[in-house]
């Protein structure tokens, strides 16, 4: 053996196929975990997860691990639908649920169609979303995975609560709430909305129960980026009731949890609820302070909903101050604002609907080319067949008969056992086909056939071999005696009157 080189065989072969199996099963279980802790790094570190997740995405390239490309995919999806970067998350998303339904993984296929409804709910999409979340509804139900099925019952709520169906909203939540198995997002969710729900009525106390009990949960589990929104609801909660300090202090918190986090929304949203609050206690300076903060953020995000709030409110601080050529000015820009957070709503509808045409267009040439696929291998079976068997009698022609003969005589040779051959030639069949006819020479072959498979067992094979000569193989005999009595019944077979129309005759055959 030459120096350098490396001869593995026998036992070592084997021992280097399972070290290498154990070192791709290690990678897997670090990708699923880098994939399982990804919500948890996001709710401290937005950067830090999208980098685990590109982590997670180039490892299961590397290795050919397609859950793991596409778990990764789905929660990149998650972290540009929190930055409110849809054009980023739509292309992520848009084929994830077909990719996963291809490798057998329910819960992945449920968790991106739910993905989907999410991001159509969060882009204004809100009869795109209810499909989705309906569609994910049924699956979790199917699947018996009862925390996605309170997840998708709370996004329903959602939904129902934007759109002012209030108490349709509230049933959904409540329904979601109901569920023992329902994970925390559901939980602090339907929590926060309800809590909503009883702010707008007026039920200032069973407001303040659920969203104090969802914060203090958040706050023991860390998820920071539900506590700081349910200390910005918790801060509407009390501005309505006109406690303005504890308000103040509640949206400051949450202020500075998201400036923490850097979620843009979160303290967007909080800086003009500070801005409205420093209004509501007559602060003109400090609430334009905060609305012009809030408006920039919101212009350089593009936060379209917040961005028209800030206008309209900035026009309305400017006409208490009787500053009204601002005023109207900020009016202008609401007006414009609107018609562009409108407009850009319908063009990311209308993307949406694109991507969907596109991905009801894959699905219809998949069913195309699956139908093709089957019609093509009906068409090949058929041609094999007519190869393969004589169209005549339906047995199997010469053809296929030496096929069986090589594999019998093979299996023969293997199991030291015999194949026997009985040649079949009909007597008298030439003045049949002169008397009567070839259309009755055909009848009367394909009844040699019938009765000659008929009397046969499933193992033997029965072929026309041409004209009037057929052939019985029967392999792996065992038994000599089992020949005699087949031709012992042939015998018997050719005894029986032949029918083709009116005439009836007999018929011999010489058998070798």
């Amino acid at each position: 053996m030459a120096l350098g080189s490396v001869f593995i065989g026998g036992d070592s072969a084997k021992v280097i196929e399972d070290i290498l199996t154990v070192i791709e099963f290690d990678k897997i279980q670090t990708i699923e975990a880098i994939n399982d802790r990804f919500l948890n790094v996001l709710a401290h570190d937005m950067e830090e997860a999208l980098a685990q997740c590109q982590k997670a995405h180039s490892l299961s390239q590397a290795i050919g691990y397609k859950k793991g490309v596409l778990d990764a995919e789905s929660n990149r999806a998650w972290y540009h639908i929190l930055k409110c970067e849809f054009d980023h998350a739509f292309p992520l998303l848009k084929d994830l649920p077909e990719k996963y339904e291809l490798i057998g993984d329910t819960y992945g296929h449920l968790l991106s169609i739910n993905s989907m409804g999410v991001l159509h709910l969060d882009m204004g999409n809100y009869d795109h979303a209810l499909p989705y979340f309906f569609k994910s509804v049924n699956l979790a139900r199917n699947a018996g995975e009862k925390e996605r099925e309170a997840s998708s019952l709370a996004n329903i709520g959602l939904i129902y609560n934007e759109m002012g169906k209030i108490e349709e909203a509230f049933d959904y939540f409540n329904e979601a709430l109901n569920i023992p198995e329902r994970n925390d997002t559901c939980f602090y969710t339907a929590s926060k909305c309800i809590g909503l729900y009883y702010i707008d009525s007026g039920e200032y106390e069973s407001a303040l129960g659920h969203l104090e009990n969802a914060r203090k949960i958040a706050h023991e589990k860390r998820d920071t980026h539900f506590e700081s929104e349910l200390l910005t609801t918790l801060g509407c909660l009390y501005r309505a009731q006109k406690q303005y300090e504890t308000a103040g202090d509640l949206f400051q918190q949450s202020l500075e949890i998201s400036q923490t986090l850097g979620n843009i929304k979160i303290e967007t949203e909080n800086l003009y609820e500070i801005g409205c609050l420093h209004l509501a206690r007559a602060q003109i300076e400090s609430a334009l302070s905060c609305l012009t903060r809030a408006l920039d953020l919101a212009l350089d995000k593009d936060i379209g909903n917040i961005r028209c709030k800030c206008y309209e409110q900035l026009s309305s601080t400017y006409e208490q101050k009787k500053e009204f050529e601002k005023a109207l000015s900020y009016l202008k820009k609401f007006n414009a604002a609107e018609k562009e957070y409108n407009l850009n709503k319908a063009e990311l509808r209308l993307k949406s609907l694109g991507f969907e045409h596109e991905i009801e267009k894959k699905h219809q040439m998949a069913e195309i080319y699956r139908l093709k696929n089957i019609e093509l291998e009906e068409a090949n079976r058929r041609i094999t067949d007519l190869a393969n068997h004589d169209t005549l009698t339906g047995l199997p022609n010469r053809r296929l008969l030496m096929e069986h003969l090589k594999t019998a005589i093979y299996s023969a040779k293997r199991n030291h056992l015999a194949v026997a051959l009985l040649f079949i030639d009909l007597d008298d069949f030439k003045p049949v086909n002169d008397r009567l006819g070839h259309r009755a020479g055909d009848l009367v072959l394909k009844q040699v056939g019938d009765r000659l498979a008929q009397t046969m067992r499933r193992t033997d094979v029965v072929a026309r071999f041409g004209g009037d000569e057929f052939v019985i193989m029967v392999p792996s005999l065992e038994d000599t005696g089992y020949v005699l009595r087949i031709i012992e019944k042939i015998n018997h077979m050719f005894e029986k009157e032949f029918v083709t129309g009116s005439h009836r005759f007999k018929l011999g055959a010489s058998i070798g």
